[in-house]
């Protein structure tokens, strides 16, 4: 892209209707050393004005130190009022509609913003830099931006070699798998990948997706989770660690980064940003 990108929000409607049946396992969710690593930073930092980006149950429900003042942002109404642990989350936290890339907020008015995968929901890898140009600009001077990303392996299966090892049972975790073949139809390019691209490759190789799962194992709602991206034409962004850490030391004076232990994890880089 040229110049500023054109922030396009037609895949609005698909995040609404995935608010409807919306269930997310790890490592595609936050697992408990995540979520371990969330609560460390925030405990070490002690802020009192806190944004998370989304709604993620497992943030929201997390351990959070007493006087905290939780703001949640999304652009869909439905992730806010059915995906949002209204019974789990902090008394008083409060939910607000609005895009990430154009925050309703003024200047430095969090100490602390937390988000997961908020940089893979992107079309186009120009927006990382749109959504960390706007967490600076509402971040105070010194404040932190907690985010686990979502990154392309260095070095891609190719396509056949995947599926060899999902039909010979070495893949058990289909949400994982659909992520790996994600990247795999990505490839190297940093640029998104159109879900319904990834899911025509997936139908090449699996045209019978109930037949062969229940052979594997596979779980119905992991199989509707692959089937929902047969004709989505919104796209996911998968960027290198490196570009992830560059685009970061453009706004933050400090950038950090740790990979989780469970499978694949390297895939799943834990950044801690300082404004």
């Amino acid at each position: 892209m040229n110049g500023k990108p054109t922030i396009n929000r037609a895949g609005l409607p698909r995040w609404e209707a995935l608010s409807r049946t919306w269930h997310v396992e790890p490592p595609l969710a936050p697992d408990a050393s995540d979520i371990d690593f969330y609560e460390r930073v925030i405990a070490r930092e002690c802020p009192g004005r806190v944004l998370m980006l989304g709604v993620t149950p497992g943030i929201a429900a997390m351990h959070w130190p007493e006087g905290i003042r939780l703001t949640a942002t999304d652009w869909a109404e439905g992730m806010l009022r059915k995906v949002w642990p209204a019974d789990r989350a902090p008394a008083h936290a409060c939910r607000v509609r609005a895009d990430w890339r154009q925050m309703p907020y003024p200047t430095s008015a969090f100490d602390f913003v937390i988000g997961d995968g908020c940089y893979s929901v992107f079309d186009h890898p120009d927006f990382i830099g749109v959504l960390n140009a706007e967490v600076a600009r509402i971040l105070r001077p010194g404040g932190i931006f907690c985010i686990r990303c979502h990154r392309r392996p260095a070095r891609l299966e190719p396509l056949d070699v995947l599926f060899g090892n999902l039909l010979a049972g070495h893949d058990r975790n289909l949400d994982l798998f659909r992520w790996k073949l994600a990247t795999a139809v990505q490839g190297d390019a940093e640029r998104g990948v159109r879900l319904k691209d990834v899911w025509e490759v997936w139908h090449r190789h699996i045209p019978d997706p109930i037949a062969i799962g229940s052979k594997m194992g596979w779980t119905e709602r992991a199989i509707a989770n692959m089937e929902a991206w047969r004709n989505a034409e919104s796209a996911y962004v998968f960027p290198s660690l490196d570009f992830l850490l560059n685009e970061g030391s453009k706004l933050f004076s400090e950038v950090r980064y740790e990979l989780p232990q469970y499978e694949w994890g390297e895939q799943f880089p834990r950044l801690m940003l300082r404004r």
